[in-house]
């Protein structure tokens, strides 16, 4: 997604060849894996953008491409795995391994209930049978790093994290809306589409503690707070009006 919208945005060519390069190695990657999460991921972060700047006229051309591609996905006779697996996605079914994360779920929903602040830190999943053997959470296999978070930390640090979240989103926005260079602008919303996209994958997937996603999500909360820093002083605030283009 941050490819996406480096290569709308950018006015750059030799830049925009290089992202195409890395566009195609990250599509390949994302449609060999057969992961679904990673098809909601780039809906969330579609959806996002054209939100966040649904007052540019550009946005309107983007959601455009991105409709037609989507739709032809759905409707296009000829399928074979990798196409098909993108829209079980969308079509409401549940395979085994599905299945088994709800049970999973609905099994510890009473532990959790009982812990306001969780069974402690490594207690769940490969960690849980590392370090805390015995632990009723010891052979929990949470998938989901909200699930794994509420389990460990329960529900006070479940909502710690997500003001945490939230607050980051916030500041990413308060820069976007406020900073007046355009290509600054254009890095402060990829960002912003790079970590929303994150949080939606932590919901089916503890995406954000694998390596190397941990080191762009760290990466990005430095980056939220210094980009604003290199922002030129001497060029008009870009308001509604003139950002239209």
């Amino acid at each position: 997604m941050l490819c996406v919208i480096l290569i709308f945005r950018s006015t750059n060519n030799r830049e925009k060849k290089w992202l195409g390069f890395a566009l195609i190695v990250n599509l390949l990657g994302y449609s060999y894996s057969g992961t679904r999460t990673a098809t909601l991921m780039i809906v969330a972060g579609i959806l996002l953008y054209c939100l966040s700047t649904i007052f540019e006229r550009r946005t309107l051309v983007f959601l455009i491409y991105a409709l037609a591609v989507f739709t032809l996905l759905m409707v296009m006779p000829f399928q074979n795995a990798i196409t098909y697996r993108i829209r079980s996605t969308f079509e409401g079914t549940k395979d085994a391994s599905a299945a088994i994360r709800d049970y999973d779920r609905h099994e510890v929903q009473p532990y959790i209930q009982a812990h306001p602040l969780g069974g402690g830190i490594f207690t769940s999943g490969g960690e849980g049978n590392k370090y805390n053997r015995g632990h009723y959470l010891e052979y929990l296999q949470a998938d989901s790093g909200y699930l794994k978070i509420l389990a460990e930390q329960g529900a006070i640090g479940l909502a710690l994290l997500l003001i945490f979240y939230f607050l980051l989103m916030r500041h990413g926005y308060y820069k976007f809306f406020r900073v007046r260079d355009p290509q600054i602008r254009t890095y402060y919303i990829g960002l912003l589409v790079l970590m929303f996209t994150l949080l939606v994958a932590q919901y089916a997937q503890m995406a954000i503690a694998q390596y190397p996603v941990v080191l762009y999500f760290y990466g990005t909360l430095v980056i939220f707070i210094k980009l604003a820093d290199f922002d030129k002083s001497d060029q008009p605030v870009q308001t509604k009006t003139n950002l239209i283009q």
